[in-house]
């Protein structure tokens, strides 16, 4: 089985975000994990309205039809079966899909019904991998009191041999006789993926404006507001951000691993000192430094790391006059580089984790700063999603952007929207939880930030960005 692992606050108890693990590496996990459900996700869908009939169904046996007439529960297309000969028959519809990663299956459809007599019976079955087990029957009646009017929904829970199978298969048995008609519409198999929450720890601390710059909060010295401070994972590089509040309070939320907590420094200020759990951390070497975070499962719960910034405002360096009082420009003036804080100018490096070069007032965490590119447009022009009709090229380009990030399983079916695919988006959205998944859950739309694949608005923006930065501004959330 391949789960998911989302990691969630050792404190809070929030998700943060979800990662694939092989099945090899179950037995490893350490203790201090645990074991939940995510939300349902669905392994097939069909509600007939490809443009060949029955293109996404293993096998479909006359007289089953996709018909327009009579309606249908949602679009415009529904599969209709009508006996064919006096004496009753056997006709099937049958899917094979894989439910490897998945557990806790449910089938559901919507049907209608006319003419079903007494023995006339359509069969729910679902296939082991050796052998074909009901799960369900709608069964004929005597005369037409059983005849369907609405549109009726059906849902089957299959047993939990069906969970974790590569030789899954279902299919719909009608042994009706002519004149009777049975009718489908939006059928569903659905299975909720593994979840490992792997816990994390936080990092917690606040940037002082240090007025006497004595490396010390003072009673008359306050927090500073909107501050970034970045984590670094020194293995992976992985980076968490965050801001500061209004108070000069933050909170990382990290896993275990080896980090480094810093600062962004803005222009016009200088880093005083920074403290770990109360101790000041010298560096000869850097004129800015940080907090080194490790820790493993093992130490949940046991350590509480807390790394403060102390800074403050440097003062204004006294402006050449001429000799009526005027400011004097210099050819160094006009050849300046620097800019005023605020101007936009939000341009720093790093060595390591170590800020070098002055960067501006923080801003808010996610804000789009870049601008249109006027050399390449956007990679990804549509959004695409697993049930629905797409571009075979958009999805090409799709998939090779996958593979390019190294969790990408190749397809027999290169430029369709599969259900490797749609596990391959999830996994992507779940290396990138902060900028795909965390902002729906800020704005409302989501309870939990957990994968979708579904490459909307913040997806397709990662992508587009990624391959061509700025090509796509940041979209506001609907």
């Amino acid at each position: 089985m391949i789960p998911f692992i989302r990691m969630i606050g050792a404190q809070t108890g929030q998700g943060f975000c979800a990662l694939l693990l092989a099945p090899s590496l179950l037995s490893l996990l350490p203790a201090g994990l645990f074991i939940a459900h995510a939300a349902p996700m669905p392994l097939f869908e069909s509600g007939f309205e490809t443009a060949d009939e029955f293109s996404d169904w293993t096998s479909a046996l006359a007289p089953w039809d996709v018909v327009t007439s009579g309606g249908a529960f949602s679009g415009t297309k529904s599969a209709m079966l009508e006996g064919a000969t006096s004496t009753r028959d056997s006709y099937i519809l049958r899917q094979e899909v894989s439910s490897v990663g998945y557990e806790n299956l449910t089938l559901s459809f919507y049907y209608k019904q006319t003419g079903l007599e007494a023995g006339d019976v359509i069969r729910v079955e679902w296939y082991d991998g050796s052998s074909w087990h009901t799960v369900g029957t709608i069964a004929g009646a005597t005369g037409s009191a059983d005849d369907s009017v609405d549109w009726v929904f059906a849902s089957y829970n299959l047993p939990e041999s069906a969970s974790d199978n590569s030789g899954l298969a279902f299919r719909f048995v009608a042994e009706i006789a002519s004149s009777d008609i049975f009718r489908l519409d939006e059928v569903v198999l659905e299975g909720e993926p593994l979840v490992i929450e792997v816990p994390t720890t936080q990092v917690t601390g606040f940037k002082w404006n240090d007025v006497d710059g004595d490396g010390s909060k003072d009673e008359n010295e306050a927090g500073l507001a909107g501050w970034e401070i970045t984590a670094l994972n020194r293995e992976s590089e992985e980076t968490i951000a965050t801001t500061t509040d209004a108070t000069g309070a933050y909170v990382l939320e990290v896993p275990a691993g080896s980090w480094e907590i810093t600062e962004a420094v803005v222009r016009g200020w200088e880093q005083v000192a920074v403290t770990y759990n109360g101790e000041r951390i010298a560096d000869e070497e850097q004129d800015e430094v940080g907090c080194l975070v490790s820790w493993n499962v093992e130490q949940l719960f046991k350590i509480d790391p807390v790394c403060d910034f102390y800074n403050r405002l440097l003062p204004e360096e006294p402006t050449a006059t001429t000799t009526d009082g005027t400011p004097n420009e210099t050819p160094d003036d006009e050849d300046s580089d620097e800019k005023d804080p605020g101007d936009g100018d939000d341009s720093q490096t790093t060595t390591g984790t170590r800020v070098t070069n002055r960067a501006p007032a923080g801003r808010v965490l996610g804000a789009a700063t870049s601008t249109m590119s006027g050399t390449c447009g956007m990679y990804l022009d549509q959004y695409l999603r697993l049930g629905q009709a797409t571009d075979q090229f958009e999805v090409s380009k799709l998939q090779l952007f996958l593979a390019s990030q190294r969790i990408y399983t190749p397809l027999s079916s290169v430029g369709v929207f599969d259900a490797v695919t749609d596990r391959n988006v999830r996994a992507y959205q779940a290396m990138k939880p902060g900028e795909i998944l965390v902002p729906w859950v800020t704005a409302g739309f989501m309870e939990a930030p957990l994968p979708t694949g579904y490459v909307y608005m913040t997806t397709r923006h990662t992508i587009n960005n990624l391959v061509c930065p700025g090509s796509e501004s940041l979209p506001t959330l609907r």
